[in-house]
């Protein structure tokens, strides 16, 4: 397989990752990962590098901080509703 090829599909493969996780995202008001205890905006440039399985979904601030996620300091999501 050529060399371009192999690149073209690898991008294609990310391109696909980061729509899941977006569509994924884009259903819920604040998003957070398993890995750490930050919650963030679904638009955010942390929440999009977070893997999809590791992916864990709130529908407000008040879930996110009672589930003990603290806001993201990137992007400075809602405390209160």
């Amino acid at each position: 397989m050529k060399k371009s090829m192999k690149i073209s599909i690898s991008i294609s493969l990310l391109a696909v990752f980061f729509l899941a996780v977006l569509s994924i995202a884009a259903s819920y008001r604040f998003v957070g990962s398993t890995k750490s205890n930050k919650y963030h905006d679904p638009t955010c440039k942390q929440a999009l590098k977070i893997q999809a399985e590791n992916i864990v979904t709130f529908n407000s601030a008040k879930e996110a901080l009672e589930a003990g996620y603290v806001p993201c300091k990137i992007c400075n999501p809602a405390t209160k509703d």
